[in-house]
């Protein structure tokens, strides 16, 4: 799995691991003039988990960071009043959680979204954004 310059191997043999990340570094040594991270880089039982794009990482499943939560929840309370110091509109927070919502989706996370979605509409009762109103939009014409 790879994403800009991060990556993860997976296999069942902790020597082919070991191989792999040799030739990665003379690779990343010779051609690119880089060096692996010697924190970061390291071989671990997949049941320990893997740490990457701000999830936990199981074989079988994928928890957001408590790190990730607690950033979450530090930019709901600034999203929240700027909203209220009229700085920003509602679309801005409506796209700010959309796009948290989207990113946590990745996670089993299905009872905390359903829950911080539930929050959210009682702080903001009587706003809609016009994302909303377009596919409100978009689903009459479907329906006719």
């Amino acid at each position: 799995i790879r994403y800009v310059d991060d990556f993860v191997l997976l296999h069942t043999s902790p020597t082919v691991l070991q191989e792999w990340k040799k030739q990665i570094a003379l690779f990343l040594h010779e051609k690119l003039r880089l060096q692996l991270h010697p924190d970061k880089s390291k071989i671990i039982p997949l049941s320990r988990g893997v740490e990457f794009l701000g999830f936990n990482v199981f074989p079988h499943h994928r928890l957001l960071k408590r790190k990730n939560m607690r950033h979450f929840q530090r930019k709901v309370q600034q999203v929240h009043s700027l909203y209220h110091h009229e700085m920003i509109i509602y679309d801005d927070v409506y796209n700010f959680m959309e796009g948290w919502c989207a990113h946590a989706k990745n996670a089993n996370t299905f009872k905390r979204r359903q829950h911080i979605l539930s929050l959210f509409e009682e702080q903001y009762p009587h706003e809609i954004s016009i994302k909303e109103i377009n596919r409100g939009l978009s689903k009459k014409k479907k329906s006719n």
